[in-house]
């Protein structure tokens, strides 16, 4: 059903997925099964073009700090929604209580942001989802993006 390049995206996505290196924990399971099951029936042929990227590639060294699958889900939830979101955002030295409205969840530098309006300081600020806790999803918000 799918062309050989369609084929070594999907499993070299599968596998990076499986490393942790765009999900959260729970995902990476479910990654490595479907990896597995699509490995399998792989033509010989594209099977050992796949084995052969695979073992050339540091797979390992994309993965960085991971959200929570729930973190994820809850601020994804807020963002769709169009919902204020409540949580405490930890920094290197004391923890916060935010209310903000999202806008988008970004990846850079290995790492998961919030990109939102932050309703106290008036303002487009960033958090990272690695340091927040006790999120709440509110009433509907004011900002669309």
């Amino acid at each position: 059903m799918l062309e050989d390049d369609e084929a070594i995206a999907a499993v070299l996505s599968l596998k990076l997925a499986a490393n942790g290196a765009t999900v959260g924990e729970e995902t990476m399971t479910s990654a490595a099964r479907a990896e597995a099951k699509i490995h399998r029936i792989l033509p010989p042929k594209l099977r050992r073009t796949v084995d052969a990227l695979i073992s050339t590639t540091d797979i390992s060294s994309t993965a960085g700090t991971l959200p929570e699958s729930g973190t994820a889900k809850t601020v994804a939830e807020a963002i769709t929604a169009h919902r204020i979101l409540r949580f405490d955002h930890a920094n290197t030295s004391h923890t916060t209580q935010r209310e903000v409205e999202p806008a988008r969840l970004v990846r850079l530098q290995q790492r998961w942001y919030l990109f939102s309006w932050d309703r106290a300081r008036s303002d487009w600020r960033t958090f990272r989802l690695d340091r927040m806790s006790n999120l709440q999803i509110g009433v509907k918000s004011q900002v669309v993006v």
